[in-house]
């Protein structure tokens, strides 16, 4: 994850008054869209990304995505949360992607037999 975060210089914390973090949606128009899960095989599942910028003094470091869908079994454990991305500002080769890849529900009727 530090390669792909750009990290503000020593210089900027030096030169601010205040340190800042944050995290800002990306896109105040289109801050939540549908997105075509089906690239990923997911066929009958509607998904949504949700972009936002992480921050660092002032300074873009990060480009964030969420990919989410409704929280049901058997996604109710992951908060309905399918993926997420992370791609640096200035390097757009450089990226981390998390991703479930599969997700069954369990035996109905309770504990172990």
């Amino acid at each position: 994850m530090a390669e792909v975060v750009d990290r503000p210089s020593l210089w900027s914390f030096l030169k601010v008054s205040q340190i800042g973090v944050g995290v800002y949606w990306a896109d105040r128009v289109k801050v939540v869209s549908l997105f075509d899960a089906s690239a990923w095989g997911w066929t009958r599942v509607t998904v949504y990304r949700g972009a936002s910028l992480l921050v660092l003094n002032r300074k873009v470091a990060a480009r964030v995505s969420l990919f989410v869908t409704a929280p049901q079994p058997p996604l109710a454990t992951s908060a309905g949360i399918v993926a997420m991305t992370v791609e640096s500002p200035s390097r757009p080769d450089r990226r981390v992607e998390l991703r479930v890849l599969a997700a069954r529900s369990g035996r109905s009727g309770g504990g172990p037999r």
